[in-house]
């Protein structure tokens, strides 16, 4: 597995993402945030995971949210 790394303030180090897979772990996340925000894109309706459309993923994450 591969880990993003994302230069920031050399004062803060630096950042590393992580990869989830269940939706209910991202809306923990989401409801850990004070503004919440999900930024999709064009391909949102085009690839699908696992048999389903990403845009029913999105919608699933938000529903468990």
């Amino acid at each position: 597995m591969v880990t993003p790394f994302h230069k920031v303030n050399i004062l803060t180090g630096v950042k590393s993402a992580i990869v989830l897979d269940n939706a209910a772990e991202y809306a923990a996340l989401i409801k850990q945030a004070e503004r919440p925000l999900m930024v999709l894109g064009p391909k949102l309706l085009e690839e699908s995971l696992g048999g389903k459309l990403l845009l029913e993923w999105a919608l699933e994450i938000a529903k468990v949210g």
